[in-house]
């Protein structure tokens, strides 16, 4: 019960100086509908405005612990919703993220930036919008040929070519 409390304090809190914070989001990448793909490296970038040194965080309504990289968030450091991709990085204005390859494929995918040395104001979470991940694709295949003898191309993230004997 005092934890649903706390939670709950917490929350409104933090969703106070989040509507405080998004009037002048600066976050640019990903938009809201964006859709990043899994196993790849994306570049998110923001415009920095507040504090010298900033954490990112992902979330989603389902366990992501197992996916990313399974470290606790600075909102609430028991949520399986939520992972920490990146702790106490300067606020450069972008950063790289591998996309892990086995992140789970769904929509409702949220970033926050957190600045915990905003100053005064501080500390202060920029969110985005909704964006999805994709899975790394599945493999397509084309093959040309007699039906004994098959030469083609197998494409995914990867391209291969092969020849074979069909029988």
């Amino acid at each position: 019960m005092i934890w649903a409390l706390v939670r709950f304090v917490i929350a409104f809190l933090v969703t106070a100086q989040t509507i405080r914070a998004q009037d002048d989001n600066p976050i640019t990448n990903p938009q809201g509908g964006d859709t990043i793909t899994a196993g790849t490296v994306y570049n998110i970038t923001w415009t920095p405005t507040r504090g010298n040194i900033v954490s990112i965080e992902i979330w989603n309504q389902i366990s992501l612990r197992s996916s990313f990289n399974g470290t606790n968030c600075h909102y609430d450091s028991f949520d399986v919703d939520c992972s920490l991709l990146i702790d106490n990085t300067t606020n450069s204005g972008s950063w790289l993220w591998h996309v892990p390859a086995n992140a789970p494929v769904a929509g409702n995918y949220f970033l926050d930036i957190f600045v915990s040395d905003a100053g005064f104001d501080g500390p202060y979470y920029f969110m985005t919008n909704n964006f999805s991940i994709s899975d790394v694709g599945s493999p397509t295949s084309t093959a040309t040929g007699s039906p004994s003898t098959v030469t083609g191309t197998i494409t995914s993230s990867h391209s291969a070519r092969f020849t074979g004997i069909y029988s």
